[in-house]
């Protein structure tokens, strides 16, 4: 029983952690592997409208453009940058 106790404590703080970011503006982008930036980057970033609350180059040219290319993965690569 205390083992659910702690694991709904667990579950609930990253719950309000979620809505608190979602709230306050900030984004997590992650950015996967490509040749200028051999081993990605997870960001935390404000201000950006309209990301997700989780976000990456990929899914964003995806929603734009209804398909991914380099061209585009780097460009919005470093408008996120």
């Amino acid at each position: 029983m205390r083992v659910v106790k702690v694991l709904s404590v667990i579950f609930g703080l990253v719950a309000l952690l979620l809505v608190g970011a979602w709230i306050s503006g900030v984004r997590v982008v992650v950015i996967q592997p490509i040749g200028a930036i051999p081993d990605g980057i997870t960001m935390l970033v404000t201000g950006l409208p309209g990301i997700n609350l989780i976000d990456s180059p990929d899914a964003i040219c995806q929603r734009q453009q209804g398909g991914v290319s380099l061209l585009c993965r780097g460009v919005t690569a470093v408008a996120l940058g």
